[in-house]
């Protein structure tokens, strides 16, 4: 395997000798590498999105605010996407630095930037501008949940059709333990038969033969 950092750095199935991608068209392996570049990542892609968008938000927000000692112009969060957005270290260190504030005298109660940060949730940033962060995640994890519901039906209805096929084939070609036995108890019966009817002649044979001497 090899790492493709185009696909979200997942690795690619690759031939030891050349190293070049496996072509893989059908099987599990195929289904699970589906999954993996398709769904997965169209997931992925969304939550990026949602990170982003948030950090560029609220980090252009919070700049132009104040905190108690007049701090300004910090970014609230740091990073590229939703694998490493966390808050800005300085202002974890010092939560006085936090721009709540939007006026940079009496920054003690005034916390009219920090109002302008919350309320950011549900204005219109994605799908250029259509649509709330709030309500494209919302979106996202039903989304989320309706795809699982799916397959796990397609699932059930997959493993009902191989128990329904499995017991066709058994119907045709499969051996019936019962019938077995019961066969083989006519045979041993017919054997028994055969047994004592040779039995019989046996005896027959050896009585004219005692008479004939």
């Amino acid at each position: 395997v090899s790492k493709n950092v185009d696909n979200h750095s997942f690795n690619d199935v690759v031939w030891s000798d050349t190293g070049k991608n496996v072509l893989v068209t059908d099987g599990e392996l195929y289904g699970l590498l589906q999954s993996r570049d398709v769904n997965v990542a169209s997931y992925i892609d969304g939550l990026d999105s949602i990170a982003q968008n948030l950090m560029t938000e609220i980090n252009n927000v919070h700049k132009t605010g104040f905190g108690l000692q007049g701090d300004t112009g910090l970014d609230f969060f740091t990073g590229t996407d939703a694998s490493n957005i966390a808050v800005n270290a300085e202002l974890v260190y010092d939560s006085s630095k936090i721009a709540a504030s939007n006026r940079n005298t009496d920054m003690s109660g005034n916390g009219d930037n920090a109002t302008a940060i919350a309320m950011i949730r549900n204005q219109g940033v994605l799908d250029s501008g259509a649509t709330p962060i709030d309500s494209f995640y919302q979106n996202l994890i039903s989304k989320l949940a309706t795809a699982t519901s799916e397959a796990n039906t397609n699932v059930t209805t997959h493993k009902a059709l191989m128990a329904q096929n499995d017991k066709q084939i058994n119907a045709v070609s499969g051996v019936s333990i019962d019938e077995e036995m019961s066969e083989m108890i006519k045979s041993e019966h017919a054997y028994g038969a055969a047994a004592k009817y040779i039995s019989m002649v046996q005896t027959t044979l050896d009585q004219l033969m005692a008479i004939v001497r």
